[in-house]
């Protein structure tokens, strides 16, 4: 990820995940920099914004002024961005459109490979730790044998 800092003023935008997974994440980025960002408010001046109030940390607030009339423009926060259990995890705290676009990333990123970013029968795999394979990168490590699904069950 080139340019994360460009949306810096999200909070938490340099993501851990496999390599593949990356242009779903700055896509998912672009989208909600779309839905979140005043049109007449420039990034940088977010950015700059961001820095003043927390010195660019999604937990520390170095300016009280500047953290509330950052959060009066902007009111969605990224603390995290990682692959855990084979799947992408963004945490934080998102509006309902916002969660809309995480969940499409979400799934986006179950339907691709982790290992070589292709979408040709995606499985969870694994036994000690669990991966999102292809067909092809299952047979490679070995774990043609060891798929099973995951049924997410929302409440």
């Amino acid at each position: 990820m080139k340019n994360y800092k460009k949306y810096q003023y999200l909070g938490y935008t340099y993501p851990g995940v496999s390599k593949p997974w990356v242009p779903i994440v700055e896509e998912m980025l672009i989208k909600i920099d779309k839905q979140i960002r005043p049109w007449y408010v420039p990034r940088f001046v977010l950015n700059i914004l961001h820095f003043w109030a927390t010195g660019n940390s999604v937990v520390r607030v170095e300016s009280r002024f500047w953290y509330n009339l950052f959060h009066k423009i902007i009111s969605v926060t990224i603390m995290d961005i990682k692959d855990k259990y084979a799947e992408l995890r963004v945490y934080g705290s998102f509006t309902k459109e916002v969660y809309e676009i995480v969940k499409w990333a979400e799934k986006e990123c179950e339907l691709t490979c982790e290992k070589c970013g292709s979408r040709a029968d995606v499985k969870y795999c694994g036994k000690r730790w669990v991966y999102n394979y292809c067909v092809y990168c299952r047979v490679e490590a070995g774990l043609e044998n060891e798929t099973f699904t995951n049924e997410i069950i929302e409440t």
